[in-house]
């Protein structure tokens, strides 16, 4: 009777420490799962900021650019079309291609205060070739480099 009990108690001990090593197994592999995707998230969130603040740029480079070619040829005609210069299609690219990386930003960050300085930052820089004195254009350029170098700094704390 006795080896009867010991042979119960031994495949019962048996079998709990299957269990246990199971839900410990599968404990392991869900925090390792989330912790995938919280690095894969924290990454696409970089990638979409990083990609946002080079488009920033780009835009904002060709919108000075733009600025001065439209005061120049304002310089030779004062009824000149801007809308037909050179650089306007490259603006108009540059843009576009900033909204789309905006919207990328918008998509993997669901922080509703980033999201708006961003399409700010976005509105401020598009509306650069709008600007008629050159003075409040260099000034507002230089604002809008300025917070994006802040915008990403502030990205970079929350990403850790």
């Amino acid at each position: 009777m006795q080896e009867l009990a010991l042979a119960v108690v031994g495949i019962a001990g048996t079998l709990l420490g299957v269990v246990v090593t199971a839900w410990f197994a599968r404990r392991n592999a869900a925090d390792a799962r989330a912790q995938e995707d919280r690095r894969r998230l924290r990454d696409q969130r970089r990638e979409a900021v990083a990609s946002y603040a080079q488009s920033m740029i780009e835009l904002r480079r060709l919108a000075l650019h733009r600025w001065h070619e439209a005061a120049d040829a304002r310089d030779a005609d004062p009824a000149a079309d801007t809308d037909l210069l050179p650089s306007t299609d490259d603006n108009r690219w540059a843009r576009n291609a900033a909204w789309g990386d905006f919207f990328r930003v918008r998509l993997v960050w669901d922080d509703p205060d980033l999201v708006q300085t961003a399409e700010v930052l976005l509105r401020r820089a598009s509306d650069l070739g709008e600007q008629r004195d050159r003075r409040a254009m260099v000034a507002e350029a230089d604002a809008v480099r300025a917070e994006l170098g802040t915008f990403t700094d502030s990205v970079r704390t929350r990403l850790g």
